[in-house]
């Protein structure tokens, strides 16, 4: 795998952003930005040439300005947290509220804004951040490290390890909007998907689990079997996927999506999937000068289950001080007929 550097433009501190770009012999490529350790761009080999599958934009400002995470590492924990309150023994931390009264992928402004700063690894690109003791109201100096490896099977495989000097919740992810046909395509029309997982959570109005688990089976979100991802007003997809029912679970397929050819195989140690179909995505410009639609890209974000700090029967989202969280997400892409 080769790896090369260029800027990305500032922030609006001035700090220099920069893009690396991974590259493969198979003529794939993968755009990461030291800005919230992002996926920028992810071009992969299908029929007919090579595909950009990741939205994104072209500068520092739109991905520091923006409110859809797109395509950013999501830390220090993935999803909702219902009253911005965890108790960790007998203390109570207050988070910062930035849905509601809810905490949302970590607070304000939450890793995606973070500067990374790249470690020097001669096979892979590995960024990290130092989240200190009190950020959005979370415990623990917590060191968190993300890496990235383009194979040349055309697998963009992320690494993500952390450590805290005090107990804190923790459950990152990779917030990616694919669009299988292109970044610019405008549409999931033609996709189709299947989640390896028979129940999900049940939600409550605020879109926080309610403990219940909901059979999958015959309902709008059974994708047991492949079959048409449908996303539109009707048809919203924003609900966790019972993976595993502990914290971590080996490395297997848990999703696969395809278009046009192309299938994306998404494997993972993490017990729960996010499905996000983009039904709070605003017309936005993206890359190229393309305007992305709303319902025009889905997001599998590998996860812990949302909110597992009030649920005691819950996967923990708990890192001990001293011990090491360590996760892995894996998109694989190949053709098919």
């Amino acid at each position: 795998m080769d790896i090369s550097r260029s800027f990305f433009g500032n922030t609006a501190a001035g700090e220099p952003v920069s893009l690396y770009t991974l590259r493969n012999s198979c003529g794939a490529e993968a755009g990461i930005l030291d800005l919230g350790a992002a996926v920028q761009s992810l071009r992969v080999p299908a029929p007919g040439g090579i595909r950009d599958v990741i939205l994104g934009y072209d500068d520092a400002a739109s991905y520091e300005n923006q409110d859809s995470y797109m395509g950013v590492t999501v830390g220090r924990v993935a999803n909702r947290i219902a009253g911005a309150c965890i108790t960790l023994g007998e203390e109570t931390f207050r988070l910062t509220a930035n849905e509601g009264s809810k905490c949302h992928h970590g607070g304000v402004p939450g890793f995606g804004k973070r500067m990374w700063t790249r470690k020097e690894d001669a096979d892979r690109l590995i960024l990290t951040y130092h989240s200190p003791d009190g950020e959005s109201g979370f415990p623990g100096s917590l060191d968190v490290s993300a890496s990235f490896l383009l194979t040349e099977d055309n697998a963009l495989e992320i690494k993500y390890s952390a450590v805290s000097d005090r107990d804190t919740p923790i459950s990152l992810t990779s917030h990616c909007y694919f669009n299988l046909l292109g970044h610019d395509a405008g549409t999931l029309k033609g996709h189709t998907l299947q989640i390896h997982a028979d129940k999900a959570l049940q939600l409550d109005d605020q879109l926080v689990p309610n403990g219940v688990f909901d059979h999958v089976a015959g309902t709008d979100q059974d994708f047991l079997e492949m079959r048409p991802l449908i996303a539109d007003p009707d048809h919203p997809h924003d609900l966790n996927f019972v993976i595993g029912t502990a914290p971590w679970t080996p490395l297997r397929i848990v999703a696969s999506a395809a278009a046009d050819g192309l299938q994306m195989d998404c494997l993972t140690t993490q017990p729960g999937l996010q499905l996000y179909t983009a039904d709070a995505l605003e017309p936005t410009p993206g890359k190229g000068g393309t305007v992305y639609q709303t319902f025009g890209a889905f997001c599998l974000e590998a996860q812990n289950w949302p909110d597992a700090v009030h649920h005691s029967d819950f996967p923990t989202c708990i890192l001990r001080a001293g011990e090491t969280y360590q996760q892995k997400i894996v998109y694989q892409f190949h053709a098919i007929p």
